[in-house]
């Protein structure tokens, strides 16, 4: 089949595309419905509007052309996705592979959620700018769970694709809410992410035998999904459990809320005195022999435990209780000299830290938790200022569906949502001289650091709403009453931050 067009008179060829997954009479009617008649400059000025209206949710000034470009450039990659997957008579295609019908109070189903890269920064950032789509996300993966009792780790569409480890779908639904976004049935999700955390299921393998030893024994019987990389499996459960356990707690489920920080600690069992790493076990108790800070050794299984990092990398990968893993490690100025180079040559891999792979997000917080939040000043600027660069090779590696992009916008504003579900953001400085966050409740965050500059970024004091603040985080939940945050900053580092009672919060028993 061939189209030609006389084109002898007017070279311009207009067409319009329709897109369903229901059907092709969907398709048709989504275009109809949505995109009348044949005005191109109309169309282009709506979607031109709209993305303003979206983009301008954050204003940003006294920046370079090409850092201001380059974050409004990432901002809008933070939004491409996941996609509207429901049509405008309502029709999806569900998790069962039949025709399904939104429910009344959800505009949008959606679908492509890349899980394991997106619960770290993304989810927290579309739903503090736009709950309510937020909201019809949470309410898609509850949509998915009546269907196919799963929440998805890696959900293309409707289907689920098990590419990667843990349960991300908790941190997910549990940052929208953190956020601001409250308008689906949270009280089924979190039925629904109790069920599948606590059970065998495709999603968490593996769980049967978390709760008989506490670890992912390396020789364990998994039976299904492609289960892998057991000790990165691991750590992402207990990212997930926590997060879990913070929506718990936020809806009022104390019980299940203080049971859940309890198993997000987990990562402890892996934790060899002989070699100060996270260290395979099996199911005998013993650690897998062999492993250094960047060789995983020769295993028991086809399996790799370490998900595309090596164990130095995963061991700073327990940002939820950061207090007992540096007291473990010899007490946090120990950890300082340990962090310090580690985090020098970001995405140096090996012996560096890959932070440009998502499993790494956050670590470049880590010596907040140190007293050493000068470190982290010094280490989140070189990030923006060097992995990051304005132009095509903008992302340092695979965007992964605007994880990568958000967590610059992050960087760029000076906090950083450190730990899933949690809505507790931490603080390096800002890059940009003025932010201000619109939030729609009509409130504002106000960013003011006047002298930030790629070369001025230690704190010299901060202000909130006024005050003296020297703690290294805030909840979201009082920012979003609204707040402004008066940074000065200078060339040399000062112990701003540092104090015994500065860090912020970890969540863990000792």
């Amino acid at each position: 089949l061939a189209l030609t067009f006389n084109t002898t008179q007017d070279h311009v060829v207009r067409a319009k595309v329709g897109i369903s997954y229901v059907s092709a009479a969907d398709a048709k009617l989504n275009w109809q419905s949505e995109n009348p008649g044949w005005n191109f400059n109309a169309v282009r000025q709506r979607a031109q509007a709209s993305w303003n209206h979206l983009l301008g949710g954050i204003r940003v000034s006294g920046g370079s052309f090409a850092q201001t470009q380059e974050f409004y450039s990432l901002l809008y990659k933070s939004f491409l996705e996941p996609d509207i997957t429901s049509d405008v008579n309502r029709q999806f295609m569900g998790a069962d592979l039949k025709i399904d019908t939104l429910a009344p109070g959800q505009q949008n189903q959606y679908g492509m959620y890349s899980g394991w890269d997106t619960y770290h920064s993304l989810a927290q950032l579309q739903a503090m700018l736009d709950p309510t789509a937020a909201s019809d996300m949470a309410q898609s993966q509850v949509n998915y769970y009546s269907e196919d009792k799963l929440l998805q780790q890696w959900g293309y569409n409707e289907l689920n694709n098990y590419v990667m480890v843990g349960d991300p779908a908790d941190g997910i639904i549990a940052d929208e809410y953190a956020f601001g976004a409250h308008n689906f049935n949270a009280t089924q999700a979190l039925s629904d992410m109790l069920a599948q955390a606590n059970t065998v299921n495709a999603v968490r393998p593996g769980e049967e035998l978390e709760q008989q030893f506490g670890y992912l024994p390396e020789n364990g019987a998994y039976g299904c999904c492609h289960a892998h990389g057991f000790t990165s499996a691991l750590l992402e459960y207990d990212s997930a459990d926590l997060a879990l356990a913070q929506f718990a707690q936020d809806l009022g489920d104390h019980a299940d809320a203080t049971q859940l920080t309890g198993r997000a600690n987990n990562w402890e069992n892996l934790f060899d005195a002989d070699n100060n790493l996270l260290t395979s076990r099996l199911i005998d108790g013993l650690f897998e022999p062999g492993v250094t800070r960047t060789f995983s050794g020769g295993f028991s299984t086809d399996h790799e435990p370490y998900v595309e990092g090596d164990p130095y990398e995963y061991l700073w990968d327990v940002p939820n209780d950061y207090t007992a893993l540096f007291s473990l490690l010899g007490g946090s100025a120990t950890v300082q000299q340990m962090l310090t180079p580690y985090l020098l040559r970001p995405n140096g891999y090996g012996l560096y830290a890959e932070l440009g792979n998502e499993f790494d997000f956050g670590e470049q917080f880590a010596l907040d938790y140190a007293q050493d939040p000068a470190g982290t000043q010094q280490v989140v600027a070189n990030i923006r200022n060097s992995l990051f660069q304005p132009g095509p090779e903008a992302l340092p590696g695979n965007d992964d569906l605007g994880a990568n992009s958000s967590a610059f916008v992050w960087e760029m504003l000076g906090i950083y949502p450190e730990n899933a579900g949690s809505g507790t953001l931490v603080f390096a400085s800002p890059g940009f001289p003025q932010a201000t966050i619109h939030l729609p409740n009509g409130k504002a965050i106000h960013i003011d650091a006047p002298a930030a500059f790629p070369s001025t970024y230690y704190v010299q004091s901060l202000l909130l709403n006024g005050r003296p603040y020297s703690k290294l985080s805030v909840g979201i939940a009082r920012l979003a009453r609204g707040a402004t945050l008066d940074w000065t900053l200078g060339t040399l580092p000062t112990a701003w931050g540092s104090g015994p009672t500065d860090a912020p919060p970890s969540y863990g028993y000792g």
